[in-house]
């Protein structure tokens, strides 16, 4: 039982992470980063807990789904508003 410990300390502090890295993925430009962390996170959350067989146990499951939604999210939003401002750019140079 005792070594059973260091590895769910591990896998709620991954949870955890991979949440608020998503969380901090919305925000635009600086958040395609953070999305593309947030989401190595998860699944190096969902290999964890593979490899363990302990597919039950994981009381921060939810903040590590909610922080892969969040990533994918925030990733998009950053990846559309930088393409968006790439094309204004593209737009304004070619008018002038």
């Amino acid at each position: 039982m005792k070594s059973r410990r260091p590895f769910r300390v591990e896998l709620i502090d991954r949870s955890m992470t991979c949440f608020i890295l998503g969380l901090l993925s919305i925000l635009p430009f600086i958040g395609l980063p953070l999305a593309v962390a947030a989401l190595t996170r998860y699944w190096q959350v969902k290999r964890l807990v593979r490899k363990t067989g302990d597919f039950e146990w994981n009381p921060a499951e939810r903040y590590a789904h909610w922080g892969s939604v969040l990533a994918a999210w925030g990733g998009s939003i950053s990846l559309l508003a930088s393409i968006t401002i790439g094309m204004l750019l593209a737009i304004a140079q070619s008018a002038s």
